[in-house]
């Protein structure tokens, strides 16, 4: 073969198949008569045998840095130009399906090459994502709040379509009701609570939760015994304000949960609220010890009926809530950086939960838990500076934090994950 091939022998002419991705990153596979040459490092396509021979139709576009290839399906292909050899090139594969499926996962959906979505729906997904995946009409009302500061205000016209979550379609699933008829709790019979006639600490729900995974303290370095690892928590939520608050525990032991309940009330204080009465269901909450403590404290404490756990609904609703978006989160941050992915992590992801739920406004109310139950306005640093749960964080090696000198080609940061907010430090402090 002379020319561009040079001395480079035939061997054998056929079909050739081209694998390669489109522009749109979908598997495109052409089939062309062509030339076999082992010697030669690229494999040569010719448009015009292609269109003449091929029958599926289309048309090449040549411009002067690229080519464009428009088949009659609707696929598009870019070839750019090659700057030595003056011919247009592109990159096939020999598994061209595994290509494309590495790419969607790698490709994250608000990535600008995402041609999918819209600028606003890209916008409003990543706060989705910021925001432990909550419904996006809480989002859209949020930033037209201004809650979000200046770029909440802009997450889209309302009536616009709404993004899809692959997330949230993993971790959020449930049964499709089956149309028949269900009861409802009369708000006047006995265990139900009326929120409009209550401040906040009047009435405090609280139960239990059993985790089975083994969940890593806060001050652990991970090599932790299981003994001294987290298994349980204890949940709060004041009916007044709609604020929760989780305590987590190794156990469901009488000891532990006045411990969790004595943390509770020592934070409440703090913002000026004393707890007047509790909710709960029974178990260990009727141990003698609890019983006593309250009764030291000029508490009091009422217990839901035998069955009949929907008097302790909210406390019951928030297990289910937080539980919820701890999935999620989780669950994201594994479809997205395997490789760190550590379900003993769950203590942190179900306090970043927490956080953020008492950041955001509650049912019909322009204001969240947390300022319902501090009286005072905030200024939803939380919310401003919220991340997506395990997402990559770049801190300052130490050394240049305190004024001193690392060598020039050391790295200047570790990477870590982003867990949520010290509870200790300010709201800016991961």
């Amino acid at each position: 073969m002379k020319g561009i091939g040079g001395n480079v022998t035939i061997q054998k002419m056929g079909i050739l198949r081209y694998q390669t991705l489109d522009d749109k990153g979908a598997p495109l596979v052409l089939r062309c008569p062509g030339f076999y040459m082992p010697d030669l490092e690229q494999r040569l396509f010719s448009p015009q045998m292609f269109f003449s021979l091929g029958g599926k139709g289309g048309e090449m576009l040549v411009l002067e840095d690229h080519m464009k290839l428009r088949l009659q399906n609707g696929q598009v292909l870019t070839l750019p130009l090659d700057p030595s050899s003056r011919l247009f090139y592109a990159h096939c594969f020999t598994d061209v399906q595994r290509e494309a499926n590495a790419l969607a996962n790698s490709l994250n959906l608000t990535d600008s090459a995402n041609k999918n979505l819209s600028r606003g729906q890209k916008r409003l997904l990543r706060w989705h994502h910021a925001l432990i995946h909550v419904a996006f009409n809480t989002i859209r009302r949020v930033g037209k709040l201004g809650w979000l500061g200046t770029n909440g205000l802009e997450l889209g016209d309302p009536n616009a379509d709404t993004p899809l979550c692959g997330t949230c379609q993993y971790a959020k699933a449930k049964k499709r009701p089956t149309g028949a008829k269900t009861s409802q709790t009369n708000p006047t019979t006995e265990g139900a609570i009326s929120k409009d006639k209550l401040e906040p600490g009047d009435l405090v729900s609280m139960d239990h939760m059993i985790i089975k995974e083994f969940g890593r303290t806060f001050t652990s370095m991970g090599r932790q015994a299981q003994d001294k690892m987290f298994q349980a928590a204890t949940i709060f939520h004041d009916a007044a304000s709609g604020h929760v608050a989780i305590k987590f525990q190794r156990g469901l032991s009488a000891a532990e949960t006045l411990r969790s309940k004595m943390e509770y009330e020592r934070e409440r204080l703090n913002v000026g609220v004393r707890v007047q009465a509790y909710r709960a269901d029974n178990g260990t909450f009727t141990a003698q010890a609890m019983i006593d403590h309250i009764k030291d404290m000029d508490q009091t404490i009422t217990f839901s009926g035998a069955g009949a756990q929907h008097q302790n609904a909210n406390a019951e609703r928030a297990i289910q809530t937080v539980t919820n978006d701890t999935r999620a989160i989780m669950l994201h941050a594994a479809l997205h950086w395997p490789e760190t992915y550590d379900p003993a992590e769950w203590p942190m992801a179900m306090a970043y939960a927490v956080d953020i739920r008492n950041s955001l406004p509650k049912g019909d109310s322009d204001f969240s838990p947390d300022e319902l139950m501090t009286k005072s306005t905030s200024n939803h640093s939380r919310l401003l500076n919220a991340r997506a749960w395990g997402c990559p964080a770049y801190v300052l090696e130490p050394k240049l934090r305190d004024n001193g000198k690392l060598p020039k080609f050391s790295p200047k940061s570790r990477r870590g994950k982003f867990l949520g907010y010290s509870p200790v430090h300010s709201s800016t402090v991961g």
